[in-house]
């Protein structure tokens, strides 16, 4: 094999692993008001949505994108995430924002579970939890 070939190679390789990481890196677009809402699909059965929590960033802040709506939905949150303090909380609709459902170790909270009011919004906390994955189960 010859240099350029060899260098060919350690380029493709360096950008593969550059798509790689991005792939793997929280939605950009999460934010930390409704209006700044990153988008995720509720379609039927489990959908899972990962993000991370750095210390500066008090809490992010997800929306479906389908609007689905008279729908029976329940809320999770990956074992790791609970341990280390990690709060999910479901809320529906575009104004008033009802509260549906929380998961935290400790203090669960499940009130609502028919979706009456698309779309359907789920905010992580705290600040600094790093990693976490939530999944709603529409059913």
């Amino acid at each position: 094999m010859n240099i350029k070939a060899s260098l060919m190679i350690a380029l493709i390789a360096c950008v593969m692993l550059v798509g790689v990481a991005a792939a793997n890196q929280e939605n950009p677009e999460a934010g930390n008001t409704w209006a700044r809402a990153a988008l995720f699909n509720l379609g039927p059965g489990y959908n899972s949505v990962s993000g991370s929590l750095s210390s500066g960033d008090t809490a992010d802040y997800w929306r479906e994108t389908n609007a689905a709506c008279d729908v029976e939905v329940m809320l999770y949150l990956d074992p790791t995430s609970l341990s280390r303090g990690g709060v999910a909380q479901m809320y529906e609709g575009n104004s008033g924002h009802s509260f549906m459902q929380r998961v935290q170790q400790g203090n669960n909270a499940c009130p609502d579970t028919h979706l009456d009011v698309a779309p359907v919004y789920v905010t992580m906390t705290p600040a600094g939890l790093g990693d976490y994955t939530f999944t709603v189960r529409r059913y």
